[in-house]
């Protein structure tokens, strides 16, 4: 970092140049082979950046699903930023995603990259800016208004990660502080790790919420939820993402389905003039505050009889999942088709003898 610099002049800083963004960069050079000659000089670099979810942007199975069930160019802008929206990408555009080209070539020949001490010899310009150091890297992709928002007199925010980081204790540390940890070179310098750790990571999940259960008299389970390292809500993103916690009573003689309970955001439709637009109706996910659920053992499935059982001495399971929800299930109460979930925190209560 430039002598003078400090963590707050790049966070504050207002962008001198355009920061990445979903709509088509302008065409001012051949982009599949700007990208690889990107891949061609920065091979630590491109290695990670082909682990990354960015890479897989507009290839991997959970949006090419969901695009198929809403082909909307609204999704398309984010999924496959280096093709026109409104048009069907090229094989190049969607398996490339998120590119190298898509954030540090936003506009013109020079590359876009975060100030530094020196210039080393590159075959092209640089556009050093303090602005691409912050958030303003990351908005335009991961802030935005459902596409109705235009017709809405308020519209609620589809994605609203930016306030969050805002309101979050890490208001203070860069997007890229958590997602973007450094990496050693070998030499002074070192880089930016380009896997762009996310909602896959178990290891950044584990770390971003603690979790301590209980029991309690009258055979009540106590889950209490801490934020930790999250810098936003958990979780955040995608408006169907959401945290499930499990509880079931361990018995082999008398088998119990687990009982579960839902944290994340609710939507409704909603009249506004002569249309429909989608409302957020509830937000139940961790934010700065301590979640606490209870359960009662004797709510979960299970014959009529059960309610008068003593469970004191039953042990009991207990897990937290993050859960990706490709979309809701209206069928039943809290129901979804889910692609994919990792388990965050587990842990066994034993019964009051033990």
């Amino acid at each position: 970092m430039p002598p003078g610099w400090t963590l707050l002049t790049l966070l504050l800083a207002a962008p001198a140049h355009p920061m990445p963004h979903p709509a088509p960069p302008p065409r001012t050079r051949d982009r599949p082979a700007a990208q690889a000659g990107c891949v061609t000089c920065h091979p630590a670099i491109a290695r990670e950046w082909s682990e990354s979810l960015h890479h897989v942007a507009g290839s991997d199975e959970p949006y090419r699903e969901a695009h198929a069930r809403e082909p909307l160019p609204f999704c398309q802008a984010c999924h496959v930023p280096e093709a026109p929206p409104r048009q069907t990408p090229s094989a190049w555009a969607e398996a490339v995603g998120v590119g190298c080209v898509t954030c540090h070539l936003t506009a013109g020949d020079a590359v876009l990259a975060i100030p530094g001490n020196h210039d080393p010899a590159t075959p092209h310009r640089l556009r050093r800016d303090a602005a691409f150091a912050g958030p303003s890297a990351c908005a335009a992709c991961h802030e935005f208004a459902f596409p109705d928002a235009r017709i809405v007199p308020r519209p609620d925010l589809m994605q609203s990660t930016v306030q969050e980081h805002a309101a979050s204790w890490a208001a203070d540390y860069a997007c890229a502080d958590c997602h973007m940890p450094w990496v050693d070179d070998g030499d002074a310098r070192g880089h930016r790790s380009h896997r762009f750790a996310a909602s896959r990571d178990p290891d950044l999940l584990a770390r971003a919420v603690g979790v301590s259960a209980r029991r309690l008299p009258g055979d009540l389970v106590e889950l209490t939820l801490t934020p930790h390292a999250a810098g936003h809500a958990f979780p955040t993103g995608d408006l169907f993402r959401r945290l499930e916690l499990r509880v079931q009573v361990i018995d082999d003689t008398n088998p119990r389905a687990p009982q579960r309970h839902n944290l994340g955001r609710s939507f409704a439709t909603r009249p506004h003039g002569p249309v429909l637009a989608r409302a957020q109706i509830a937000d139940t996910r961790l934010h700065a505050e301590p979640v606490l659920v209870r359960f009662d053992l004797h709510d979960g499935p299970g014959p009529v009889a059960a309610i008068c059982e003593d469970l004191s001495q039953s042990w009991v399971a207990w897990e937290l999942r993050y859960q990706r929800v490709a979309f809701p299930d209206p069928r039943r109460q809290g129901g979804a088709v889910l692609d994919g979930e990792v388990i965050v925190a587990h842990g066994v209560l034993p019964g009051a003898s033990e």
